[in-house]
C-alpha cells in the first residue's frame, strides 16, 4: 500500500494537468479542422463553424493530445505496479508532455478557457498582466506535475535500492533439516557436536557401509541442503534426519512426532531461522492409516500425553511441537511425489493432510508433485533406481526449495 501512495499522488496531479492540456490541444485541433461559414437566413447572416476534415496544421495538436492520454494510462499502470521501469517511463513521458505544453503557443486557448469555462474575464487587465496570468497558469500546471513526478521517481528508486536479493536475505541464516533417509548424511545428521540427541541416527548418504555406491559416494555439497548452504551462505544448525524413520515409528527415539521435532537447535543456544522437513514417506511405504484432518484435530494434539494413531494426527502433533519450540523459524515441508504412473489414493490422502496441516501452522509447501521428478521420470533422478535422489535429483529438490523460499521472503 505504501508503495502506491506517491504514484497515486503523481497520477492525480497529472490528471489535473491532463484535463486542462487536453482541453487546450483538442480545442486547437478542432479549430484547425474547421472553417468559418457565413449562412444568410431571412436576410441575416449567421457565422458557424463547419468541420472539413483533419488538416496538416491540426496533426501536431492531435498527436500531443494522444501523448497526454497515453501518459496518463502509463501513470495509472504505475499505481497498480510501482516498478522502476514504469517510474522511468512515466517520468520521461510526463516531462515531454509538460515541456510541449509549457513552450506551446496557447495564449488564445487559455484566454478562452478563463473567460468561458471559468467565467473570468481578463480583458479588463492590462496586456502585460493578462500575459502574466496566462503564463503563470501554464507554469503552475507544469510545476504541479513535475514536483509530483520527482518525488514519485525518487521513492520508487529508493524502494528498488532497498530491495534485497534472496542471497542477501538468507546469508548467515541458520538452517535445520528434519527428515528420513533422503535428508541424511554421515558425519552431519549424526553429529553430536551439533546436537547430542542425534548420535544414534541411522545414515543413508555418505555411509561407508552402504552397498549402494552411487548414494554412498554422493558428496555432502551435492545434497539438496548442502547445495542451499553453499549457494546462499547459510549455516547448518542441526540435521536431525534418521534413515528409515517414520512419523508413527515403533522406535520412540526415531518417531517424527515424539521428541525429534524439538531437537533442531544446538547446545550453545543457536536456533534455526529456517527448518526444512521431509517426513511421511516411510509411513506411506508401510501404509500407516491416513486418518482425517478434523475440526478438533489441532486442539487434540496439544495435549501433553497425546499419542497419535494416524498419519494426520502424527503430522499435526509434529508441526505443533516444531512451531511451539521454534516460533520464529520459517518452516518448509515437502509433499510426496508420484513415483508410478498410477496415482495412489493413499498418497493423495497423505498430501492433502500435509497441505491442510501446513496451512494451519503457517508452513510453506515444497511441491515434489509439481516437479519433473514426478511419476515415470522419478527413477532416472535417483541413485538406487527407485527412491533416493542422485546428484541431479538433489539439484531439482534444491530448486523446489528455492521456489518456496522466494514465496516466503520475496514479497
Amino acid at each position: 500500500m505504501k508503495k502506491r501512495i506517491f504514484p497515486t499522488i503523481s497520477a492525480a496531479a497529472f490528471a489535473i494537468f491532463a484535463a486542462h492540456a487536453l482541453y487546450f490541444f483538442i480545442e486547437r485541433a478542432e479549430r484547425l479542422c474547421s472553417k468559418i461559414v457565413v449562412n444568410p437566413v431571412d436576410g441575416q447572416y449567421y457565422v458557424t463553424s463547419e468541420f472539413v476534415g483533419v488538416t496538416h496544421e491540426a496533426i501536431p495538436s492531435i498527436i500531443v493530445a494522444a501523448l497526454i492520454a497515453i501518459t496518463f494510462i502509463v501513470l495509472i499502470v504505475r499505481v497498480i505496479r510501482p516498478a522502476l521501469i514504469f517510474g522511468i517511463i512515466g517520468c520521461i513521458m510526463s516531462a515531454i508532455c509538460c515541456g510541449i505544453f509549457l513552450f506551446s503557443d496557447l495564449h488564445f486557448e487559455i484566454y478562452m478557457m478563463f473567460r468561458y469555462v471559468y467565467g473570468v474575464s481578463l480583458s479588463r487587465l492590462p496586456l502585460e498582466a493578462e500575459l502574466s496570468v496566462v503564463g503563470g497558469f501554464k507554469l503552475l500546471l507544469v510545476l504541479l506535475v513535475m514536483a509530483a513526478e520527482v518525488i514519485t521517481f525518487v521513492t520508487i528508486l529508493a524502494s528498488v535500492g532497498r530491495r534485497k536479493t534472496l542471497f542477501d536475505i538468507l546469508k548467515g541464516k541458520k538452517l535445520s533439516v528434519f527428515g528420513a533417509s533422503m535428508c541424511t548424511y554421515d558425519g552431519y545428521s549424526n553429529n553430536t557436536e551439533h546436537n547430542p540427541t542425534i548420535g544414534e541416527n541411522k545414515q543413508y548418504y555418505g555411509n561407508a557401509e552402504s552397498e549402494n555406491v552411487k548414494c554412498r559416494d554422493l558428496s555432502v555439497n551435492e545434497t539438496f541442503w548442502g547445495i542451499l548452504l553453499e549457494k546462499y551462505g547459510m549455516e547448518l544448525c542441526v540435521n536431525n534426519s534418521w534413515s528409515g524413520s517414520k512419523i508413527l515409528d515403533d522406535n520412540p527415539a526415531a518417531a517424527g512426532w515424539n521428541t525429534r521435532p524439538t531437537e533442531l537447535h544446538r547446545p550453545d543456544g543457536r536456533e534455526p531461522d529456517l527448518i526444512v522437513s521431509f517426513m511421511g514417506n516411510n509411513d506411506f511405504t508401510k501404509e500407516r492409516p491416513a486418518g482425517e484432518v478434523t475440526d478438533d484435530l489441532f486442539n487434540r494434539v496439544t495435549a501433553k500425553d497425546f499419542v497419535p494413531a494416524t498419519f494426520a494426527e502424527g503430522y499435526a502433533v509434529m508441526l505443533h511441537k516444531v512451531t511451539a519450540r521454534y516460533p520464529e523459524a520459517k518452516l518448509f515441508l515437502f509433499n510426496m511425489a508420484w513415483r508410478t504412473e498410477e496415482k495412489s489414493e493413499l498418497l493423495i490422502k497423505y498430501n492433502e493432510i500435509i497441505e491442510k496441516c501446513a496451512a494451519h501452522y503457517g508452513a510453506y509447501i515444497v511441491r515434489l508433485t509439481e516437479s519433473r521428478m514426478s511419476r515415470l521420470d522419478y527413477a532416472k533422478y535417483t541413485c538406487d533406481g527407485k527412491l533416493h535422489p542422485n546428484a541431479e535429483g538433489m539439484a531439482i529438490w534444491a530448486e523446489l526449495i528455492e521456489d518456496a523460499f522466494k514465496k516466503c521472503y520475496i514479497k
